[in-house]
């Protein structure tokens, strides 16, 4: 989408540099390199399972709540993609409307989001201080960021109550993996990107559709956060 966008002009701009279009990659920049480093996060625990407790831990408890938010993430950025692309998006002769039409079939190979939550329930439930030891270990990723805290005390709050647990499930193992996801933008991303990733997906007014950023008061810079993921294309 940003190829395609660097390379399209509208209303004598180049369609990456129109607002609401900036906006709209940025905010699935966002979602894609925090989905990447998640998954490179659980495959490092299982590599270091065997001789490193917190990874052993964090491969047991952080594998459905990562395949729960990465199976989500996936329909919803191959449908916001294929709109920036527009009509080169949707036809047979690129890749794109194949990814657009096998995306919903991770949530499927994978396991269904009510079953990943019920995978995230019963490794909590069998290892309740594995799963203090892994809310510990995302505060100290995230360099104790206020956001992040404030989030895993509500997933600690719903897990920690039966009741909640069993109808608030699927928040809580979403929350889980926003917090999870984002100390790991914190620490490894830009200061924009981790700051913008925490801030609207954390703190703002969550929204289902690309380039509202929850409603954030302070829009970031989309260009430095579309930058870090541009395509070196031949």
């Amino acid at each position: 989408a940003i190829h395609h966008t660097r390379h399209r002009t509208v209303f004598l701009k180049m369609l990456i540099d129109q607002p609401f279009m900036s906006g709209v990659l940025a905010d699935i920049a966002l979602d894609s390199e925090a989905s990447s480093l998640l998954a490179f996060r659980l495959a490092k625990a299982f590599d270091g399972s065997g001789s490193n407790e917190i990874d052993k831990i964090y491969a047991r408890i952080m594998t459905p709540a990562i395949k729960y938010f990465c199976c989500k993430m996936a329909p919803a950025v191959a449908n916001e993609t294929m709109e920036c692309m527009g009509g080169n998006g949707f036809v047979e002769d690129g890749p794109m409307a194949r990814l657009y039409r096998e995306a919903p079939l991770n949530a499927i190979w994978e396991g269904s989001g009510n079953v990943m939550c019920l995978d995230l329930l019963r490794a909590i439930g069998r290892d309740r201080d594995g799963f203090a030891a892994i809310v510990a270990h995302i505060t100290d990723q995230s360099g104790n960021h206020p956001t992040v805290i404030a989030a895993l005390a509500r997933v600690n709050a719903i897990l920690s109550d039966p009741a909640r647990a069993e109808v608030e499930a699927r928040f809580a193992t979403e929350q889980l993996a926003l917090a999870a996801a984002a100390a790991l933008m914190i620490q490894y991303a830009s200061g924009e990107a981790g700051d913008a990733f925490a801030a609207s997906r954390l703190e703002g007014h969550w929204s289902a559709t690309y380039g509202t950023f929850g409603g954030l008061e302070k829009r970031p810079d989309c260009r430095a956060i579309i930058e870090r993921a541009m395509p070196e294309l031949g």
